[in-house]
Formats: C-alpha cells, sequence, structure tokens
C-alpha cells in the first residue's frame, strides 16, 4: 500500500525515439493536482490453441501498445515541448516530439518506477470549465517501451511550485478579433498530433511522424448579441444561410490570477462548424450558445522564452 505524497510524475525530453535522454536531462513536473488517467501496457497476447483442445494452449506476444494520459492544472507553456513540433509552437512534417515519463511510488515495500519511454502525443486537449474551476491540460498518447526501475530516477524536477495556475477568471477567447463574453466554458482540442511506424522484426514502434492534425474550438457562452450566429450563417452581418462560410482569425490566451501571461494559442484560420442554443426558455438559467469551430494555422507561446 500506499500513501498520501508517494508518488512522483515526471518527463523529459528523448534525444530521438526511444533514443533515450540526454546525459544530463532536465525532468519536468507537468503542472499541479497531476492525474495519471491511463498508464497502460498492452502485449496484444495471441491463444494459441492446438486442435481438440477447449482451452488455449499458450499465448504469442505480439507488438507492444502502450497508452498513458495525464491530466493537470496549467501553470506554464513548457508542455508545448511535447505537442508542437515546429520550434515546440506549431506544427510541421516529419518525426514528432518524444519524452520518457517516470511514474514512481514509494510504497510500504519499497519503490517502483515506471519508466516509459518512446512516448508521443497523440491529443492535447486544453479546458476551460468556468469561473470556478482551473484551466486543466490533458496529455494522452502511445509509448512504445518501458522499464521497471526501483529507485525514483529525477533528482531535481523544473516546475515544482505553485502560484501560475490559470484560474476560472484567466482565459480570454477571441473570435475575429472580439472576445467571446460571459463565457461559460471552451475545450481547445489537437487531435491526431502524431501515428507510429512500426517494422516486421521488432516488437517495439521504430519512429513517430506527424499524424492528420485537427484542431477544435468548443465553447458554450451566455447569448451576449449576434456575432457568432451570424458567422455560423456563412459571414459577419449574414441574416439567411449562405452558400459557404467565412473562415476568421482567431485566439486564445491564458493568465495566472496577477494577471501574467501563462499560454496562448492563436490561428489563422478559424470556421465554424456546428451553433445551437440552450435554454432558450427557462425562469432558472440564461440563454447560452454552444458553438464548435474548426481552427488551424496555429502558432502557440513559445516555451523556451
Amino acid at each position: 500500500m500506499s500513501g498520501a505524497g508517494s508518488a512522483t510524475v515526471a518527463w523529459a525530453a528523448e534525444q530521438s525515439y526511444l533514443g533515450g535522454v540526454s546525459g544530463t536531462p532536465t525532468y519536468r513536473n507537468p503542472g499541479t493536482n497531476v492525474q495519471v488517467q491511463t498508464g497502460e501496457l498492452n502485449r496484444n497476447l495471441l491463444r494459441l490453441v492446438l486442435p481438440g483442445d477447449v482451452e488455449s494452449d499458450d499465448y504469442l506476444a505480439q507488438q507492444i501498445e502502450g497508452q498513458l494520459a495525464v491530466q493537470f492544472v496549467m501553470t506554464d507553456d513548457e508542455f508545448h515541448r511535447l505537442v508542437f513540433n515546429d520550434s515546440f509552437t506549431g506544427f510541421t512534417s516529419g518525426t514528432v516530439n518524444s519524452a520518457e515519463w517516470y511514474l514512481g511510488v514509494d510504497h510500504l515495500n519499497g519503490t517502483t518506477e515506471r519508466q516509459i519511454k518512446g512516448w508521443v502525443p497523440a491529443t492535447a486537449e486544453i479546458s476551460y470549465s468556468g469561473a470556478t474551476e482551473a484551466v486543466t491540460v490533458t496529455l494522452t498518447g502511445p509509448y512504445g517501451a518501458e522499464e521497471q526501475n526501483t529507485s525514483i530516477t529525477p533528482g531535481t524536477i523544473t516546475g515544482r511550485s505553485t502560484g501560475s495556475e490559470v484560474p476560472g477568471h484567466g482565459a480570454a477567447l477571441d473570435i475575429d478579433g472580439t472576445r467571446v463574453t460571459k463565457l461559460q466554458s471552451a475545450t481547445q482540442s489537437i487531435q491526431g498530433i502524431s501515428r507510429l511506424i512500426r517494422d516486421s522484426n521488432d516488437p517495439k514502434p521504430v519512429t513517430a511522424v506527424a499524424g492528420n492534425v485537427q484542431t477544435d474550438i468548443q465553447l458554450s457562452a451566455v447569448y451576449d448579441g449576434s456575432d457568432l450566429y451570424e458567422l455560423a450563417l456563412g459571414s459577419s452581418g449574414a441574416t439567411t444561410i449562405e452558400d459557404d462560410v467565412d473562415s476568421v482569425p482567431g485566439s486564445v490566451a491564458f493568465e495566472d490570477s496577477a494577471g501574467n501571461s501563462v499560454a496562448d494559442y492563436s490561428y489563422s484560420t478559424v470556421a465554424p462548424e456546428t451553433y445551437g442554443w440552450s435554454d432558450l426558455v427557462s425562469n432558472d438559467a440564461d440563454l447560452t450558445e454552444t458553438v464548435t469551430f474548426f481552427a488551424s494555422g496555429v502558432t502557440a507561446s513559445d516555451p523556451t522564452t
């Protein structure tokens, strides 16, 4: 058994996919209130049955598949080093960034650490959930190998401090140069960031490359004018459904409680996919508009500055 304060979670950038970390790696804490939502190793066993037998006679281990999902309160933009493969601020073709994760526990019978290797991002979600909730980041992705250690690998872990968390009043979402007022919730979802490439004579993946990156921005806001509705009809000022919809710029910015910038994202192209109303006839709730935008051409804040 283990108790409070017995766990360690940290990550370090790999030099290349499954190529290990540098000789003196920087171990990073992802954020505060870290939750490892999934940490699963799948050996892809094939059941082997001989003729005449009712049950399996043996099992054949095949390609390794690992999945790791981590959620944390946003405290900085260092996770951009994992998500964005173009100078940590955007996407480009070629290989993607990979990392090792260190999941450790100091339990009553000793220490166990899972050293996750060859982890690459598949999805990244940044969620604003209202005025009383801190902004969270959820990273999910596959990994290619892992080892068991009997001691905790990271020594000094950077980012182990509080005070820069993004609170419920620290988010701003702009569409076509206008801030969405009375924002109730917003999720920036980036999917298809990477995909693994496998070989015929290795149970592990051999590299990871950029995938079909797709970004959605889903928002809910108390209705405060027809700006977003007009964009869904086709363009600013539209009063009927037009043959096409205009693409406009958009941005998302996050600040800590002192007003300091923590992370931001600008999109050259944002277009509405769906638009709806909720609670039109309700004495207990305000009319709310829900919109899903497709977004591309991202430029994220630079974690190296």
